[in-house]
């Protein structure tokens, strides 16, 4: 991934914007190092056996992510800034919303192009340091870099096919997806898979009394979004508990992907949406 610039802002403001590429005298801070912006320690889990075989599915995942920056302190004297007022801009951002939450933000060019969110942990000063520095460090609980703005794909582009080809170019790592479909007419359940014929895995949604026509079903299995409901005459139907127990939750891969879906004629889609992942830049 490509990147000229980060940005670090809460709730309430911007903090602090670096140039990775295009770094000016003039700017107030200026980035030394970034630590923690690789896949430092993958971790696999097994969570189940494919239906079709004894292939297991694992999940891959990494420990809490640490971002550490060492930023140098460069007041404008010229309007009687010192090192003490810029450092003190920093130490207020600590916790300047309820929440405290601190979102990363790195761009390409003027574009957005990754995020991810944290609380500081530690705020270290060298006062004796030659260089007036200070070093943050942002505690992440989602480890993964997520993309800015979702990529969607029309209902024209999807077809009215069973088989359906999602292309995820953009990501490194595997992530979730929404997607909206709207029945013409009545069905009992929704399945999606990978392969009608030699399924390895399935989600099944089967919702007391069924889809009627004109039913919106909304599915999303994005990082702690998971929901799917009925958007009935403007009236939304939790049907998380009308998920079969042995469902897996369809996710999308770096690359090219297949899913196939049942019933697909009394159904058209609306859109599929998702946000790329990264494991690190």
């Amino acid at each position: 991934m490509k990147v000229t610039g980060v940005e670090l802002s809460s709730e309430n403001a911007n903090i602090i914007n670096f140039g990775m590429s295009d770094v000016s005298s003039s700017d107030k801070y200026l980035v030394k190092t970034i630590i923690g912006l690789d896949a430092d320690e993958v971790i696999r889990k097994f969570y189940s056996f494919a239906s079709n075989s004894t292939s297991k599915f694992y999940n891959f995942s990494l420990k809490k992510r640490e971002i550490v920056f060492r930023i140098i302190l460069n007041p404008n004297y010229s309007i009687n800034e010192d090192f003490s007022e810029i450092r003190d801009e920093i130490y207020r951002s600590i916790s300047s919303s309820r929440t405290g939450l601190i979102n990363v933000l790195f761009r390409s060019g003027g574009a957005a192009v990754a995020q991810i969110s944290g609380y500081f942990t530690k705020f270290e000063v060298p006062y004796f340091s030659n260089i007036p520095e200070v070093q943050i460090t942002i505690n992440c609980d989602d480890f993964m870099l997520r993309g800015y703005n979702p990529v969607e794909i029309n209902a024209d582009v999807i077809g009215d096919e069973a088989h359906i080809y999602v292309s995820d170019s953009i990501s490194t790592a595997p992530h979730g997806l929404t997607f909206n479909v709207e029945y013409q007419s009545a069905s009992s359940y929704f399945k999606i898979t990978d392969d009608l014929s030699n399924e390895s895995w399935q989600f099944l949604i089967t919702p007391s009394g069924g889809f009627e026509a004109g039913d919106i079903l909304h599915v999303s299995s994005e990082y702690n979004t998971r929901e799917v409901y009925i958007l009935r005459d403007s009236v939304k139907i939790p049907l998380m508990d009308k998920i079969s127990s042995d469902s897996t939750w369809p996710l999308i891969f770096p690359g090219s992907n297949e899913f196939e879906v049942y019933n697909h004629v009394i159904f058209n889609w609306l859109y599929i949406s998702y946000y790329p992942a990264y494991w690190g830049l």
